[in-house]
């Protein structure tokens, strides 16, 4: 136990002096990441994705990434729990595989200062027990949040273990959303 205190302790300094990176080149919207983090802009495999996309990636000894999107902003829904809870089983088709196993996924929620969140977890059965391959993941777990009731934020995080340091790291950023007074 006093191990585990230790490293939140130790982690939450991290955060403490990691650095604010932005998750949109038009909008003020930022999260807190530890030292080596980053957050680069991705590009999509093709144009039908039209929604600017930011990694947000640990060190390279790491195989983790959060992939973000603002969506859209100030639309009422945003407030709206079962909205926010729809868009999650929306996300969460390519990791079902059958459209009717959609209402039975466990949706939950995440807590976030100033917001709304929730999330789904998948683990992709035939990576189980299998070695870590670089950016090849083992879990998908999908996001909506609504930060400040204003702004839909789309979250995509990848990595190998849903209990593992890296998923925990990469939620806790996530936890960190917010907008960024200018």
């Amino acid at each position: 136990m006093k191990t585990t205190c230790l490293l939140a302790i130790l982690f939450a300094a991290g955060i403490v002096n990691g650095a604010e990176l932005g998750v949109s080149s038009k909008e003020p919207v930022v999260v807190l990441a530890p030292d080596m983090w980053k957050a680069t802009k991705d590009k999509p495999p093709n144009g039908a994705f039209s929604f600017e996309t930011y990694r947000i990636e640990p060190p390279t000894n790491h195989n983790a990434v959060c992939l973000v999107s603002v969506y859209d902003k100030n639309k009422p829904e945003f407030a709206d729990p079962e909205f926010l809870k729809k868009l999650v089983r929306g996300d969460s088709r390519p990791y079902v595989s059958s459209p009717d196993e959609l209402s039975k996924i466990e949706i939950k929620e995440l807590k976030i200062e100033g917001g709304l969140g929730f999330y789904a977890n998948f683990i992709d059965p035939d990576l189980v027990g299998k070695p870590v391959v670089r950016r090849s993941y083992k879990t998908a777990t999908p996001i909506i949040v609504s930060v400040s009731s204003k702004y839909l934020i789309k979250i995509t995080l990848l990595c190998d273990e849903i209990d593992g340091a890296d998923y925990r790291d990469a939620i806790t950023v996530i936890k960190s959303l917010k907008v960024k007074k200018e």
